[in-house]
């Protein structure tokens, strides 16, 4: 829509399923894959403009979006056990630096509303089904800078 300015983004759409029962892990078919969100995407835009002779900005932002998952199976699992559902998150992204010649200096934060996403869920109980179960979690709100050089 206007130069330096560029637009991006992704919308996925998985249909991970069994397409046969696996007696072993107590999975049937149709049961959906661990860890696969149906839904995920991203959208992105980038602006960069012209500071001064060999001097370049730039600001962006970035949205991130992954749709609720199961967790994995569960062999010992009672034929009543219904796997956890990992809720979805979203994260936003934010930066903005300067290039000059072949330097590159960017503040960023990374996970601004410092979602708390699951990526795995598993219980730590010895029936491998109750509480209390270990979650593992995207990195939190990460606030930096960079300093990088191309050559």
């Amino acid at each position: 829509p206007t130069p330096g300015l560029t637009l991006s983004g992704s919308l996925n759409y998985t249909e991970a399923k069994l397409t046969a029962d696996a007696p072993g892990i107590k999975a049937m078919d149709g049961d959906r894959l661990p860890n696969v969100p149906k839904l995920s995407g991203y959208l992105s835009a980038d602006y960069s403009f012209h500071l001064a002779t060999a001097w370049e900005g730039y600001v962006g932002s970035s949205l991130h979006y992954t749709a609720n998952r199961v967790s994995g199976f569960v062999s010992s699992a009672p034929a009543s056990f219904q796997r956890p559902v990992m809720p979805s998150y979203t994260t936003y992204d934010l930066r903005a630096g300067v290039t000059h010649d072949m330097w590159d200096l960017e503040l960023y934060a990374k996970n601004l509303g410092n979602s708390r996403g699951i990526t795995s869920l598993r219980s730590l109980a010895f029936d491998s089904v109750s509480n209390p179960y270990a979650a593992s979690i995207i990195q939190p709100r990460t606030v930096g800078i960079t300093l990088s050089m191309q050559y």
